[in-house]
């Protein structure tokens, strides 16, 4: 089992290429990209939590889409994120602060709980300094 892993959410701002692309460059945003070099330094595990598929890995292939998570659709989400994130000890979710974000972290703080991993949210981070 993985150590740690750092989480953050996806962005409205994606590259509109057809087909499927890797996640790390659909999503068009200093926050995943920084928080990304980060995992990296550290030797950390990296996720994005997509509002449409759950809890990416970087290297997944995904399309292009516009989806925010509803309140109606966390139940479903929290048993479908739960695996991923259960593959770690512990976890630090970054989010920007004003960001709307509410339905994600009831998502992830749940399936925190049901899986036994440690969470941590950090609500801003100095690599975190460029807007979206």
């Amino acid at each position: 089992m993985a150590e740690h892993c750092i989480i953050t959410y996806c962005c409205r701002d994606k590259d509109p290429a057809p087909g499927l692309l890797l996640a790390i460059k659909r999503y068009r945003s200093d926050r995943i990209q920084s928080l990304y070099r980060q995992a990296i330094e550290e030797g950390s595990g990296f996720l994005i939590f997509s509002g449409q598929f759950g809890l990416l890995r970087p290297d997944e292939e995904i399309p292009w889409y516009d989806h925010m998570l509803q309140p109606e659709e966390i139940p479903a989400m929290i048993l479908k994120i739960c695996g991923p994130l259960g593959r770690y000890d512990a976890a630090t979710f970054y989010y920007r602060e004003g960001d709307n974000i509410a339905s994600y972290l009831e998502a992830i703080r749940t399936a925190a709980d049901r899986t036994a991993v440690t969470l941590t949210e950090r609500g801003h981070s100095p690599t975190l300094q460029h807007s979206e």
